[in-house]
C-alpha cells in the first residue's frame, strides 16, 4: 500500500510548491473563506425560499435572480479588472456580499423577511459576485508562474471543493442548530474574513489600458480577441453548456431531499456534501498531475461521463430513491466537474492573453452567472412532470450536446 501511495503523495506534495509563494497563499486562503461563505448561501437561500413558500418555482426565482445580474455586470467587470487593481476590486466587492448576507439575517430576526426580500438579496449577490470570479481568476496567473498554473488552478478548485464540501454540511447544522437566521450572520462573518486576507496581498494592476478607449470599447475588443480564438471560443462553451445543464443540480436538492428522500437539513446537507467530497478528490486528481497530453479530449470526454451519472442519480431517485445510493452517485458527479472545471480554467488562462484574461474570464464567469438562470426553468419542469424525471430529461439533452461537440471539434480533441 505504501509503495501504491507513494507516487500521487509525491505529486501532491511537489503541486502545493504554490501554496509557499506569499501572494497565492493568501489569495488561496481568501478563496477558501469566501467560497465557505458562497456555498451556505446557496444551501441557506435556497432552503428558506423553498421552506417560506412551499414553491419550487419561488425557489427557483430567487436562484435565478443571482444569476441575472451577474449576465448584465460580468463583461463590465472583467474589463475593469484588465484596467484597474484586482486586489480592491475583490475587496469591496465581497464587503457588498457580507452586507446582503447580513441584512438578511437581521430581516429573517426581526420577522420582516419576505420572498421580495430574498430576491433582491439574491441580485446583490449575484451582482457582486460576478466581480469577484473573473478577477480572482485573473490575478492566478500573476501570483504564481507558467510552469504551475496548471496546479494552482486546481488547488484554487481544491479551496473550492472543500467548502461545497463542508460548508453545506455545516450550513445543514447551523440551522438545525441555530435556526436560519444564525447562518445568515456566518456567511457575513466568513466574507469579511475573505476581505482581511486579502490584505497582505501586493497590489497587481491590470495590463495598461488605452486611455482613448471607454470600458465598452474594451469590452468590444474582448468579443472579438475570443471570436477570433477558436480554442478559447469551444472551452468558454463547454464551460457553459456545463453550468447551465448540469451544476445547477446543486440548487435543486432542497427539493430532491424534501421530497424524494424524504430528509431534513441534515439530509440536505449530507447529498450536499457528498458532491463536495467529490469534488474534493476531482480537484485533488488534477493537482496531482504532470504534463498530461490530450486534455481537451479529456475534458469533452467527462462531461459526456458528467452527465450519464446525473442521469443515473435521476433514474435512481426516481425509481430507488436511497439516500446512501444517492450521496454515492453526487459524490461521483462532484468528482468530474470539480476536475473539468480545473482543467478546463486552467487551458483558457494558458492560451489567452494577459492582457485579455480578465474580459476572457468573465465571459467564463458569466457561465456560473447563467447557472441559476438555468435553474428556473428546471425548477418549471420540476413542477410539471416532478423532479427525478425533469432532471433526467435535462441529463440526456447534455449528454448529447456533449457528444455533438467532442465529435465535431478535431481541435478540440488534439488540445495538449
Amino acid at each position: 500500500m505504501a509503495v501504491f501511495l507513494r507516487g500521487p503523495v509525491t505529486a501532491l506534495r511537489h503541486t502545493f510548491r504554490s501554496l509557499n509563494v506569499r501572494d497565492y497563499r493568501f489569495l488561496w486562503s481568501s478563496t477558501l473563506f469566501q467560497t465557505a461563505g458562497q456555498n451556505m448561501n446557496t444551501i441557506a437561500i435556497g432552503y428558506y425560499a423553498y421552506e417560506l413558500t412551499g414553491s419550487a418555482a419561488h425557489l427557483g426565482g430567487v436562484v435565478a435572480a443571482m444569476g441575472v445580474p451577474g449576465l448584465l455586470v460580468s463583461l463590465y467587470g472583467g474589463a475593469l479588472g484588465d484596467r484597474l487593481e484586482k486586489k480592491t476590486i475583490i475587496q469591496v466587492s465581497q464587503l457588498f456580499l457580507a452586507l446582503a448576507a447580513l441584512l438578511i439575517g437581521v430581516s429573517i430576526s426581526t420577522e420582516t423577511v419576505t420572498w421580495g426580500h430574498l430576491l433582491v438579496a439574491s441580485s446583490v449577490y449575484g451582482t457582486f459576485m460576478s466581480f469577484v470570479w473573473p478577477v480572482r481568476q485573473a490575478i492566478i496567473p500573476q501570483t504564481v508562474t507558467k510552469e504551475l498554473l496548471l496546479n494552482a488552478s486546481a488547488i484554487n478548485s481544491m479551496a473550492m471543493s472543500i467548502m461545497t464540501t463542508i460548508g453545506p454540511a455545516i450550513g445543514g447544522a447551523i440551522i438545525a442548530l441555530f435556526g436560519v437566521a444564525s447562518l445568515f450572520y456566518t456567511i457575513g462573518v466568513l466574507h469579511v474574513a475573505a476581505i482581511i486576507l486579502m490584505v497582505p496581498i501586493a497590489r497587481y494592476k491590470g495590463a495598461p489600458a488605452n486611455k482613448r478607449l471607454s470600458i465598452l470599447l474594451e469590452i468590444v475588443n474582448g468579443l472579438r480577441y475570443v471570436k477570433a480564438n477558436t480554442i478559447i471560443l469551444l472551452l468558454l462553451l463547454l464551460g457553459l453548456v456545463q453550468m447551465t445543464m448540469m451544476v445547477p443540480i446543486r440548487f435543486v436538492m432542497p427539493i430532491f431531499a424534501k421530497d424524494v428522500f424524504g430528509v431534513g437539513p441534515d439530509g440536505l446537507g449530507m447529498l450536499m456534501a457528498s458532491m463536495g467530497i467529490g469534488s474534493l478528490a476531482g480537484a485533488l486528481f488534477v493537482a496531482s498531475l504532470g504534463a498530461v497530453e490530450r486534455r481537451g479530449l479529456i475534458l469533452g470526454l467527462s462531461g459526456i461521463f458528467s452527465g450519464l451519472l446525473v442521469l443515473a442519480f435521476a433514474l435512481t431517485s426516481r425509481f430507488l430513491p436511497l439516500l446512501a445510493l444517492g450521496t454515492g452517485l453526487l459524490f461521483a458527479t462532484g468528482l468530474i466537474q470539480s476536475g473539468r472545471i480545473a482543467m478546463q480554467n486552467s487551458l483558457i488562462l494558458e492560451n489567452v492573453s494577459a492582457e485579455y484574461r480578465g474580459r476572457v474570464m468573465s465571459l467564463s464567469s458569466m457561465s456560473w452567472s447563467l447557472m441559476p438562470v438555468g435553474v428556473f426553468p428546471l425548477t418549471i419542469l420540476m413542477a410539471e412532470l416532478g423532479a427525478p424525471v425533469a432532471l433526467g430529461i435535462i441529463a440526456f439533452v447534455f449528454v448529447l450536446i456533449s457528444l455533438a461537440i467532442v465529435a465535431s471539434s478535431r481541435q478540440l480533441r488534439h488540445l495538449a
